[in-house]
């Protein structure tokens, strides 16, 4: 199948979620974990980013299958390769279950985000290399985006069903 096509089925298929997007104020913190202890806690960077893939994938397994598992690691991967490309190189990803949903939060080291709260909204020019990664979240998993001079975290939510 082409990639327009790809993308085509994917932006039908799979509307955008509504999103809580926000983008850095000064003197603004990124959001509170939730209360419970991470399930995972992983740094990583370029060299490791297949074995944060494995790890997520078997905690994952533990609490869903098929496509919400799929989905997951697909925006696991895309956010944390967008911290690797983009926000300096290593990074880290928190992962938190509960029956209902599965958050987890992948922040840089990088100069920021420009324009966070409309990155992803609209697909990026088929003929640009590189770019969808957020896209590609947004349409999959509710985002929040807190970014600043000293990093970006992204803030997913998945529903387990």
């Amino acid at each position: 199948m082409a990639t327009d096509d790809v993308l085509s089925s994917a932006q039908m298929s799979r509307p955008a979620r509504r999103s809580n997007s926000s983008a850095y104020a000064p003197g603004r913190r990124p959001a509170t974990p939730p209360p419970e202890p991470a399930l995972l806690d992983l740094d990583f960077d370029k060299g490791g980013l297949a074995q944060v893939r494995a790890t997520v994938a078997a905690y994952a397994s533990t609490l869903a299958a098929g496509e919400v598992v799929d989905d997951l690691l697909l925006v696991v991967n895309e956010l944390c390769g967008n911290a690797i490309r983009h926000g300096g190189g290593p990074g880290r990803l928190l992962m938190w279950a509960n029956r209902h949903q599965l958050t987890f939060r992948v922040t840089d080291y990088g100069p920021g985000m420009p324009e966070a709260e409309v990155q992803g909204l609209e697909l990026p020019d088929l003929q640009t290399a590189g770019g969808r990664g957020i896209w590609i979240a947004r349409r999959l998993a509710d985002l929040r985006i807190d970014t600043g001079p000293f990093g970006t975290t992204v803030t997913a939510t998945m529903p387990l069903a």
